[in-house]
């Protein structure tokens, strides 16, 4: 009696069956990260605020030496260099404090796309983007907008919301940095008021990240919810 191909004595190995599917892993929680940041912002963006009116007033002190107003003193102008420097103090450490918080939960609300494959990018680029030359003048800002969507496909109509958060952000680091020039009190005085004017945006960019970063947690856990 002859065996099948398919019988005992066909030569083949049989082969062990395929694993079974992985669970998706749960998306992780960002709400309580997201408050964190939130509170974190604000604290920098009040900080930004005292910093901005400082060196506004500083620009003035230094405008009525330089004139020779009645009253205006050098001592005037050192105290008004004192209180720049106070605050800038200040906004640096906050803005470390701060950008650590966001940071971690823009990753984490940014890796909870990736999970469910819907993400443009890599989880890793949701800080190295912030990092990168060139290409931190809009990828953190489209990166925003996936967060926005939430995975669901809705970039083609940008927010005009974020769009305004990311322009005062990136005018204001611009006047704020462009112009930083103090070998002259005429320059010093110039610098002082793109400062100024740098560090009003930055604050309105804050209010408007505190917002931005509440709607992404509120879509995330709406979805998470459905």
């Amino acid at each position: 009696m002859t065996d099948t191909p398919d019988g005992p004595n066909s030569g083949e190995i049989p082969q062990p069956p395929p694993p079974p599917a992985q669970p998706a892993q749960p998306a992780r929680p960002i709400g309580e990260l997201g408050r964190a940041a939130q509170i974190a912002v604000g604290v920098s963006t009040l900080v930004v605020a005292l910093l901005a009116w400082s060196q506004w007033d500083r620009s003035q002190v230094a405008t009525d030496f330089r004139d020779g107003a009645s009253g205006a003193s050098f001592d005037d102008l050192v105290s008004a260099d004192d209180r720049v420097q106070l605050f800038a103090g200040i906004f640096l450490v906050a803005l470390l404090v701060s950008g650590i918080i966001f940071l971690a939960w823009f990753h984490r609300a940014y890796s909870n796309l990736v999970q469910r494959g819907v993400a443009k990018h890599a989880a890793g680029w949701a800080i190295g983007a912030w990092f990168v030359p060139v290409l931190n003048f809009w990828r953190p800002a489209k990166m925003t907008q996936e967060l926005l969507d939430d995975g669901r496909g809705e970039g083609t109509n940008p927010s005009g919301f974020m769009w305004a958060w990311w322009v005062l952000f990136m005018v204001g680091s611009v006047l704020d940095r462009g112009f930083n020039q103090t070998d002259t009190l005429d320059n010093a005085i110039t610098s002082d008021q793109m400062g100024a004017v740098g560090g009003i945006m930055w604050v309105g960019a804050g209010i408007f990240l505190i917002v931005l970063i509440g709607q992404v947690c509120t879509r995330a856990a709406t979805r998470i919810a459905a």
